[in-house]
């Protein structure tokens, strides 16, 4: 499932492997899953892209994010 927003994806999910991506954030960048919900909160609120906001708060660097977006796409095929 993928959902959009303005033109853009805000969230998905696999309905096949049931993994998300934020397991998969938590997982690769060493993030607990209360963090990522409240920057998830934040993002939607400020209508701003997940990963800009990860990596301005500091939480994982685009290429931990980068690794974590392909593991997901990869685990969902």
């Amino acid at each position: 499932m993928v959902v959009f927003q303005r033109g853009r994806v805000a969230w998905a999910i696999s309905s096949t492997s049931g993994i998300s991506l934020l397991n998969i954030i938590a997982e690769v960048c060493k993030v607990e899953q209360a963090q990522l919900r409240a920057v998830v909160r934040r993002s939607v609120a400020a209508r701003e892209r997940l990963n800009q906001v990860l990596v301005r708060e500091g939480l994982v660097s685009v290429t931990d994010y980068t690794l974590a977006r392909q593991t997901y796409l990869t685990a969902s095929v």
